[in-house]
């Protein structure tokens, strides 16, 4: 079959643009010609300066200022890894009526991974390409593979229409209980839990586009996405920090707190995909409180810790509660729940079985779905 993909792939995010290569490459292993859909509606765009008076941000602006060379080789890792690692349409998709009025020609497509159906995305023309508005389930499958509404409750005003959007599907999955739910309320379809396309590959299926490592030499890999309630989250760090006296080296999502570089021992802040999948590999340590962290924490078999994320932790929960791991989570960063869990290494042989059964019906519904 000749299938097309459409989610979040050219924003300068290392979650997004990884879950996109994995799932392209789950589908070309299953022997099907696959591209993802090159919509531009709303590019991303990468690190800027910042105009405020807050004291971070002009920290975080002098660190930028001296360190620009950096920020822009980032961009260029992106840039490359979409060039080289996922297939796109021909066709760059500038606005949603273009994508409407002259649609790429697949025998199914696929919405992808991340939280492509959050509702406020309706609010803007992006939003009902990710519900593949463009696409007729009389002429083509119509496949969900993941997608996360990243809420608990659908606003009122966008009920009936992603209502009626879900209705067109010929197959339903998401990543997320609640996701499971918040279909079943809506349409009475039940839709398969499934994991995140980034597990659906193993570390040895990652190595040939992992870089050659340059430095042998232990650290403790930081991949913040907040400094977490209360401080919470760096407060574990420095803890960490402390207690397994290994030096810090962090890599930032997008936009980061700025107190991160002060506890820092080494920035990556020129990490492209490739880079961040060699940094998790290399780690003594990790602590993260992102999805896609914890994800190649696991994939990577690492001892890891965190915290929960005060807005989106959900598909954090769903994700250490299949594989036995919420204990990996901490809501207390004490000195002394910090030590007890660093005296607690991760029984692999125990996690992997659970992950490989997750890993085994995600597989079973994607070529269920493509028949």
């Amino acid at each position: 079959m000749n299938i097309g993909i459409i989610t979040i792939h050219n924003h300068f995010n290392y979650g997004a643009v990884l879950q996109a290569y994995a799932l392209n490459r789950t589908i070309h292993k299953m022997g099907h010609q696959c591209k993802t859909i090159d919509c531009d509606i709303e590019p991303g765009t990468g690190r800027r300066l910042r105009r405020s008076i807050h004291p971070g941000e002009q920290i975080k602006n002098i660190y930028f200022i001296f360190h620009w060379a950096a920020n822009k080789r980032y961009l260029k890792h992106f840039h490359d890894f979409g060039q080289h690692y996922i297939p796109t349409t021909n066709i760059i998709y500038k606005t949603l009526d273009q994508l409407v009025s002259s649609p790429p020609k697949f025998d199914a497509y696929i919405t992808g991974s991340d939280q492509v159906w959050h509702p406020l995305l309706l609010d803007r023309q992006i939003g009902d390409a990710f519900h593949l508005c463009f696409a007729s389930p009389d002429r083509s499958r119509l496949i969900a593979y993941a997608p996360s509404f990243g809420v608990t409750e659908i606003p009122n005003r966008h009920l009936e229409k992603i209502r009626n959007y879900l209705l067109r599907y010929h197959t339903l999955s998401t990543r997320e209980k609640r996701g499971q739910e918040i279909i079943f309320e809506l349409t009475g379809k039940e839709a398969k839990l499934v994991l995140d396309p980034t597990l659906l590959l193993s570390a040895e299926e990652y190595e040939p586009i992992v870089p050659p490592s340059t430095n042998s030499a232990e650290y403790l890999l930081v991949y913040p996405m907040e400094v977490g309630k209360n401080m919470g989250f760096l407060r574990l760090v420095k803890e960490v920090k402390k207690r397994l006296s290994l030096p810090v080296v962090c890599v930032f999502p997008l936009s980061f707190d700025y107190r991160w570089l002060m506890i820092a021992d080494k920035v990556m802040l020129d990490a492209g995909p490739m880079e961040f999948l060699g940094l998790f590999k290399n780690a003594s340590f990790i602590c993260t409180n992102s999805f896609h962290g914890t994800a190649f924490s696991i994939i990577y078999r690492k001892n890891f810790l965190g915290v929960p994320h005060s807005g989106t932790n959900s598909r954090i929960y769903s994700l250490l509660d299949k594989v036995g791991l919420l204990d990996r989570q901490l809501n207390d960063s004490s000195p002394p729940n910090v030590q007890n869990s660093l005296e607690r290494s991760i029984d692999y042989n125990a996690v992997i079985p659970q992950l490989q059964d997750g890993i085994n019906q995600s597989l079973e519904y994607l070529r269920g779905a493509l028949q």
